[in-house]
């Protein structure tokens, strides 16, 4: 039937060209010879796309049977069966046609077979062959051809799953496919070197490492030596990949401070820190220094015991070492300038009494002024040598009060 569908066609063509427009016409002409010509030499793929694009510049009745039995070369009954449809729907196909095209109908659907394809979950993609035909549950069997099918079904979060079946012309069958749920994929990690972690009670594995868990909430436990245990929950969704980070924290103590004067600075392992408040650090061993300006500095290690809480009371005292050169040398300074002028007042003084002592030459208002002001300059000298006195005194004893060790600073550690 389809050698001689192709050679009714080829005359069809021929006479009812003349109606179309000359170009399209031509074009016709030349898609349809090219595909009786890939028909023959069966390259059924390559003659199909020719008559098809002859129908769709001269769309005529005819040119659908060459189509239709391509269609049936091919083995692609559904589609020749829809084809030959059309060829019906056509009003001026002949009665003789239509009864052949008819009887040729009937043939091609007694090729068919009816898969029933059940899917579980709902909502599950069915593909036959490549094609989707619908989402689960179907309304109505599947119609194929008789042979061998693939069936599938894809769902967002479950693992696809195909069927190979084999059916024969007229047959029922069905079709059951059960999805199973897409598993997350979760790497553990931790930020501590040789973490090990359990997920929901499991065994403890070594981080990093990658597990393939069933979607929702997992319970995380990470341990490692020297650090506390942490605790997670981690929420999965279907066919998710996920890296998750467990932090592990030391253990921590608390060390409550008491600083003082206002001016020290706390260090605690070399880095400056408040001295106000509580200090919580890791429980060991930390080295503590105080100083400050013109104090005394303290520095030792401390112990802290994980949980638990300790007092530090520190207080320091003033460095006076650097009071003894300066007490020394001012001192002296000082000294030695009210020495110098002693000595210059009391010499000024000797010289009026020296003058005084010598009526002869002076008038009795000229002595009587020379005994005021060596009396005068007299008096001053005795001052300043006084004075110079108290300032070696007091710088002796300051310096001898300045001489000794620095004080040590007030520790209580508790």
């Amino acid at each position: 039937m389809r050698a001689r569908l192709l050679l009714t066609t080829i005359a069809l063509v021929a006479t009812t060209a003349a109606h179309a427009q000359p170009d399209l016409r031509a074009a016709a002409r030349r898609h349809f010879d090219q595909g009786v010509a890939l028909f023959e030499s069966q390259n059924l793929e390559g003659a199909l796309a020719e008559f098809q694009e002859a129908q769709r510049l001269h769309p005529h009745p005819r040119i659908l049977l060459n189509i239709a039995a391509t269609q049936e070369a091919m083995h692609d009954y559904l589609a020749a069966i829809a084809t030959l449809d059309g060829y019906l729907a056509d009003t001026s196909v002949a009665r003789p046609d239509r009864r052949e095209a008819e009887a040729h109908l009937r043939e091609l659907r007694a090729l068919l077979a009816r898969i029933e394809v059940i899917v579980d979950p709902p909502g599950a993609e069915v593909w036959v062959d490549g094609r989707l035909a619908g989402t689960a549950p179907l309304p109505e069997p599947v119609v194929v051809a008789s042979g061998n099918h693939s069936i599938e079904a894809r769902k967002r979060g479950y693992r696809a799953q195909v069927l190979p079946i084999a059916v024969a012309a007229g047959a029922r069958a069905r079709a059951d496919l059960s999805l199973a749920i897409e598993p997350a994929r979760l790497r553990l990690e931790s930020n501590a070197q040789g973490g090990r972690v359990r997920v929901d009670g499991g065994q403890p594995r070594a981080t990093p490492v990658e597990l393939d868990l069933a979607p929702g909430r997992h319970a995380v436990v990470a341990s490692a030596r020297g650090f506390t245990t942490s605790r997670a929950e981690v929420v999965l969704a279907p066919g998710e990949e996920r890296t998750f980070t467990m932090v592990l924290e030391r253990p921590t103590a608390t060390l409550r401070l008491r600083i003082g004067p206002p001016a020290a600075r706390l260090w605690v392992d070399g880095e400056r820190r408040p001295t106000a408040g509580p200090l919580r650090a890791e429980a060991g061993l930390h080295r503590i220094r105080v100083e400050g300006s013109d104090l005394v500095p303290w520095e030792d290690d401390v112990q802290l015991v994980a949980g638990r809480e300790r007092t530090l009371d520190v207080r320091l005292g003033r460095d006076r070492v650097w009071l003894r050169p300066a007490v020394f040398w001012g001192g002296v300074l000082l000294t030695a300038g009210l020495a110098v002028a002693a000595a210059v007042t009391g010499i000024q003084a000797l010289v009026y009494y020296d003058a005084y002592n010598d009526p002869a030459s002076n008038s009795a208002a000229e002595q009587r002024a020379l005994r005021d002001d060596a009396q005068t300059t007299a008096a001053i000298a005795d001052a300043v040598w006084v004075g110079a006195g108290v300032s070696a005194v007091a710088t002796t004893v300051l310096f001898l009060l300045s001489r000794g060790e620095p004080p040590d600073p007030q520790v209580e550690l508790k």
